[in-house]
């Protein structure tokens, strides 16, 4: 059951953007993201919807106090029961439906914005871009523990480089290249991110699903201004429970490949090209995990490999002849 802000009370909302923010006990970071939200200088009205997922610690009385101060932005929905934990990962679709807003915008509770003007910016780049559904900026990397900044969030490579030397517009096949985008950058079209369909049980449908999906449906924008602090293995998020959990971390890598399967079904294989190589990623990395050789081709395997590294290349050679080996190495996160 939710408690705070309605469904009904979504339908007379004026706000042009609509930010979304999920947050589980993350009562150390939720604080720096609702003030990343209230800084924003806008010719614009917006709304924040902050979504508690039943936290057992101060994040949901953090999100009252700031409501309290500020009504007109930051509106709570709190949960009685955890929701991700049942599997509803897109609680917000139902407020999509009833709002008018334009655009939407997401960060999650752990990272935070940093540019008082990111959402004026993002919003004035998509109004001249009548093609365009999807937008992201770049953003800056904060180790969670020490609070460090450590450069920048992209490039990631030199696939990535060559892609946004190319932007700020970028067509489908670009946009779906990125490797690692910051998810507290996307704004996009609402009516569009709707659209997206839902994945089947057992696929990923984060950020990835929406960076592909959205991708898909037109051309997108790169600013390469930093509007966002990105935490690297905070506490509570998926990729610190990966990092410490060996089955957690395969049936992740194992939920990326069914959500290439999906994608590529979806649309009719018009992409199959750029996503075959983000899944033959995948199942490399589970053929590290499992000690499997078969799950690719040799010369997939191979080209897979290449593109991480001569470390990895080192590894597929050592799975032919010794996989236990590998395995072992992968567990002390080689992989």
């Amino acid at each position: 059951m939710k408690r705070g802000y309605s469904l009904e009370e979504m339908e007379h909302s004026i706000a042009d953007v609509l930010i979304i923010c999920s947050t589980y006990n993350q009562e150390k970071y939720i604080g720096d993201a609702l003030r990343g939200f209230i800084s924003q200088k806008t010719d614009f009205p917006f709304q924040v919807l902050v979504h508690d997922d039943a936290s057992t610690d101060a994040t949901p009385q953090i999100i009252r106090d700031f409501e309290s101060k500020y009504p007109e932005i930051i509106k709570g929905v709190y949960e009685e029961q955890n929701q991700y934990s049942l599997g509803n990962f897109h609680w917000y679709n139902e407020y999509l439906e009833r709002s008018a807003a334009r655009y939407i915008a997401l960060c999650e509770g752990d990272d935070y914005w940093v540019d008082p003007c990111k959402l004026q910016k993002q919003f004035d780049a998509m109004s001249k871009c009548s093609e365009c559904n999807f937008c992201i900026t770049n953003a800056l990397l904060m180790d969670a523990d020490s609070g460090e900044l450590i450069g920048k969030m992209m490039p990631r490579n030199k696939r990535d480089e060559s892609i946004l030397s190319r932007g700020p517009l970028l067509d489908p096949e670009d946009m779906m290249s990125l490797e690692f985008i910051p998810t507290a950058t996307f704004f996009a079209d609402r009516r569009t991110w709707l659209k997206e369909p839902k994945c089947p049980s057992g696929a990923f449908s984060g950020d990835r699903a929406h960076q592909l999906y959205l991708a898909s449906s037109g051309t997108s924008i790169y600013l390469e201004d930093c509007t966002a602090v990105y935490r690297v293995n905070a506490q509570g998020s998926a990729m610190a429970s990966w990092n410490v959990d060996r089955s957690a971390r395969i049936a992740s890598i194992e939920k990326y490949v069914k959500l290439y399967d999906h994608f590529n079904r979806y649309t009719d294989d018009k992409f199959a090209d750029v996503v075959r190589s983000f899944r033959d990623d995948r199942v490399l990395s589970l053929m590290y995990a499992q000690g499997s050789k078969r799950l690719l081709p040799f010369d997939r395997a191979w080209a897979a490999a290449s593109r991480r590294g001569s470390r990895y290349c080192l590894l597929l050679i050592l799975l032919h002849i010794a996989p236990g080996l590998v395995t072992r190495l992968w567990e002390r996160q080689v992989g």
